[in-house]
């Protein structure tokens, strides 16, 4: 039985038949997806506002917002202010002008998101927007908000690379992380390597 097993994982037609959601092949895209959100977070634009700053909250749901998560464990060392993630409608009262919001949401559309924009808009906090459109894409477009936006495939936790990447680029081009090129292009060809390694053989 476990040779047999052994054989499916290394069966591509196989695996391909089993992964109806086409989580292989998004996997494998994690390295480009890095590589891309890095590249967007070079060229945005951000205002004077979004510099010294003293904390960070992510606004997100499910795989919109685990970007927050990753961040906070892997970059623990070196995040120069705290970095909480909000899976709420309401924005925690301490949220003011000193805190960058970044309203996360792969769809655009997620109500708990919108509304904890809706709230820090109000408040006059620093924003910036990671989305592959809808509706909160519009609200950022309207409010001359930072926008990252990325192209929209798959399920929202196949797009992992993207949300870990465009976040960090995000809170290095704010001065509340340190990284750099080199050290993207090197986490890049680790993830291209874990790729080839676990992949069929």
């Amino acid at each position: 039985m476990a040779a047999g097993v052994g054989g499916l994982l290394d069966d591509l037609g196989a695996m391909r038949r089993f992964d109806q959601a086409g989580m292989l092949e998004a996997i494998g895209g994690i390295p480009e997806q890095m590589t891309n959100a890095w590249q967007l977070t070079r060229a945005l634009r951000l205002p004077a506002s979004h510099q010294g700053l003293r904390s960070v909250a992510l606004l997100g749901m499910g795989g919109s917002a685990i970007g927050g998560d990753l961040v906070r464990g892997v970059f623990a060392d070196r995040l120069k202010a705290p970095l909480i993630v909000v899976r709420d409608y309401e924005l925690p009262a301490w949220v003011d002008r000193e805190t960058l919001v970044v309203a996360s949401s792969y769809s655009g559309a997620t109500e708990e998101t919108i509304s904890a924009l809706s709230t820090a808009l109000e408040r006059r906090c620093p924003v910036a927007v990671i989305s592959t459109g809808g509706p909160l894409r519009d609200v950022a477009r309207k409010a001359g908000l930072p926008l990252l936006e990325f192209p929209g495939e798959g399920q929202p936790r196949a797009a992992v690379g993207y949300a870990l990447t465009l976040l960090a680029g995000l809170l290095e081009r704010t001065g509340l992380l340190g990284l750099s090129d080199e050290e993207v292009r090197a986490a890049v060809a680790a993830a291209a390597a874990a790729v080839q390694a676990c992949g069929p053989a």
